[in-house]
């Protein structure tokens, strides 16, 4: 079975109510409205996490990209690590966004290899940033520097599974040592 990430407060045996996914942004819309359409396209079978990261690219009201980064938290794990880099560079386009910040902070500590992938792309990003940083550069820099710090320390202190258990290779025998 696929390994799905957990969002916090959302433990893995929250049973059938976390499977319906988190409450809609739009409930106080009435289903007339274009909005209500676009909550049902989020809640469809065709919801993956392409069309979660392409629409957290747009500018959407907040409520909107929250209900998108809860919704991330709902696929497996092996469907969210490919968009690793796109959620890191969104990060750092839309000047340090709350809602993807706290998504990958989460999601390192949820997964060592996400947490891994993160911190390398964040490293990335700031020493790219870290050449000639000057005012809005130098804050972008402050500000990819602190996520990856805390990504870090999400990967470090996270409740992820041992990503093996056992050796995936057999002892090697030395030429003329006996075995014990």
């Amino acid at each position: 079975p696929e390994r799905r990430m957990t969002s916090p407060g959302h433990g893995a045996g929250h049973g059938a109510g976390h499977e319906a996914g988190p409450p809609g942004p739009f409930a106080e819309h009435a289903s007339s409205e274009p909005s209500s359409l676009l909550m049902r396209f989020f809640e469809s079978d065709f919801f993956d996490a392409w069309i979660a990261v392409s629409y957290l690219h747009k500018d959407l009201p907040e409520q909107t990209r929250e209900y998108l980064c809860q919704r991330i938290y709902m696929l497996p794990e092996s469907d969210v690590e490919p968009y690793v880099s796109q959620l890191c560079q969104l990060y750092v386009s839309k000047g340090g966004d709350d809602q993807v910040e706290r998504l990958l902070i989460d999601l390192c500590a949820n997964s060592l290899n996400i947490a891994v992938k993160t911190y390398w792309i964040l490293l990335a990003i700031s020493q790219d940033h870290e050449v000639g940083a000057r005012s809005a550069r130098e804050e972008t820099w402050n500000t990819v520097n602190s996520l990856k710090d805390r990504c870090e320390l999400a990967g470090l202190q996270g409740h992820w599974e041992i990503p093996f258990k056992q050796a995936r290779l057999t002892p090697v025998s030395v030429p003329g040592r006996r075995e014990t």
